[in-house]
């Protein structure tokens, strides 16, 4: 299966200003020399799904390898400063995308596999056809909706009711904005 995505973040981190800025002459290098060969889709997953990140970090987002390289060679003519935080937990941010990001089925495994999040979006389903907007849920649940005979209202409420059961999903793991 193709992967959906056009944009795709790669991150570089490290201890400190110096390392990160070794880290990211590689990075640079290592792209250089191998942008031909390079998938981005790849390179996104190798420095974020794997990774521990360390404290220091440069994050670059593309549609390409040479947006990445682009980026990098922009970084690198900045001075790195650290400033020392206090240790101790991170702070759990969610961030969504905004519209466009639909496709049908978009969160069929979810609902098919997870109770709380598929009461969570029949439970909104229930909210927004009491007030007269149209059924929504086939979009999050079908893979084969037809997505262009969807409506841009339909498209609104599944995104949002799907951002809505994540993050209540994530709630029960015990994973807190």
């Amino acid at each position: 299966m193709a992967n959906p995505r056009s944009y795709h973040t790669v991150v570089v981190s490290a201890h400190c200003p110096v390392s990160l800025e070794q880290n990211r002459q590689r990075m640079l290098q290592f792209q250089v020399e191998n942008s031909e060969t390079t998938r981005l889709a790849d390179l996104a997953y190798t420095t974020n799904a794997p990774r521990m990140h360390h404290s220091l970090r440069a994050v670059y987002s593309g549609a390409s390898v040479q947006d990445i390289i682009d980026g990098l060679r922009k970084d690198l003519n900045k001075t790195v400063t650290s400033q020392e935080k206090p240790a101790g937990k991170s702070p759990v941010v969610f961030i969504f995308t905004g519209q466009g990001a639909h496709y049908a089925g978009m969160g069929a495994d979810l609902f098919r596999s997870s109770p709380p999040f598929r009461a969570t979006v029949s439970s909104l389903q229930r909210v927004c056809a009491a007030q007269g907007f149209p059924p929504f849920v086939h979009l999050i649940s079908d893979p084969d909706t037809a997505i262009e005979t969807t409506t841009a209202a339909q498209i609104h409420l599944a995104l949002i009711t799907l951002e809505i059961a994540l993050v209540d999903l994530w709630k029960t793991w015990g994973v807190h904005p």
